[in-house]
């Protein structure tokens, strides 16, 4: 995932609270997500991440997605999928 305000793909607005698993810390922690597209999220989260952490997401009923923390700023974390979802699918949700 590029720098915040550099997009690769089409980001979607939403504003809905996801499950986030942290394996280093084996939390499971609810987040807003900011913003969703195939290729990452936007988190909105007090939560002590750090660029590189490894999470889990999982957005509704889908299946938990696995990704990592691409960038920090101002309260919100970047993550980075590792498999893109689907594009449509990343609509959908939004």
């Amino acid at each position: 995932m590029a720098k915040p305000g550099v997009r690769a793909t089409e980001r979607y607005p939403i504003g809905l609270s996801v499950e986030v698993t942290h394996p280093r810390s084996a939390r499971r922690i609810q987040i807003e997500l900011q913003d969703l597209s195939s290729g990452g999220c936007c988190l909105l989260s007090g939560e002590n991440f750090a660029i590189g952490d490894q999470l889990l997401l999982t957005i509704g009923d889908l299946e938990a997605w696995p990704g990592a923390v691409a960038w920090l700023a101002r309260g919100c974390a970047g993550v980075s999928f590792h498999v893109p979802l689907d594009e449509t699918l990343a609509e959908h949700c939004a």
